[in-house]
């Protein structure tokens, strides 16, 4: 029977517990860290130590799921802070023009994530037709700009995209050749989001 492991990141406490079936078979409580993901690690860990001292020892291979409930985003976009700037290529041709990325963000809000919009070729119509093709030379001209304005993270998301993702992927594939990377293709629905090495500075 596969295991799921469940993590509650509060502003105090991140909380973990290992359910094999219906039954808990391990938890752990520890404070939550000022990066968040450190603590989610930790408190992982010594949840699975503990799942295995109580004689579950195939935890690790055999957890197909771990849920991850927070309220520190919630909180980041509240307060307007711990947040980084986020480019968005929207794959759409000549449509939706009128409603850029970010344009209902509250200004301190846009303020602090907006890094950049760009609208270019691509997307699908809601009955599947192309609105128009991808245009690499653009794509590219895009991504360079991006890498040159110091903004780590990308998020690409093509107009109707959860019908077919193919645009979105090749996009995905042009930004790693350009020494980004993100996510593994093919599942992530929308928008994929990628971020740049934090060492690979222009």
């Amino acid at each position: 029977m596969a295991y799921v492991i469940g993590v509650d990141v509060g502003g105090t406490n991140t909380d973990v517990a290992i359910l094999h079936g219906q039954e808990v078979i391990s938890w752990n409580k520890s404070h939550t860290t000022s990066d968040i993901v450190s603590g989610v690690i930790d408190s992982i860990t010594q949840a699975i130590r503990k799942a295995v001292k109580n004689g579950h020892g195939g935890v690790v291979e055999k957890t197909v799921r771990v849920n991850i409930g927070t309220t520190q985003f919630i909180n980041a976009v509240i307060n307007c802070s711990g947040l980084e700037k986020v480019a968005s290529i929207r794959l759409c041709g000549i449509t939706s023009h009128s409603l850029p990325p970010f344009c209902e963000f509250p200004d301190d809000l846009k303020e602090q994530v907006a890094g950049g919009c760009y609208l270019v070729n691509g997307g699908f119509e809601y009955d599947g037709k192309v609105v128009t093709e991808l245009d690499t030379d653009e794509l590219i001209k895009v991504l360079n700009e991006i890498v040159l304005s110091g903004v780590k993270n990308v998020s690409v998301c093509g107009l109707f995209s959860p019908m077919n993702s193919v645009q979105e992927e090749a996009v995905g594939h042009i930004i790693k050749t350009m020494g980004l990377h993100g996510p593994p293709l093919g599942g992530a629905r929308p928008p994929l989001v990628f971020k740049r090495p934090p060492l690979e500075k222009s």
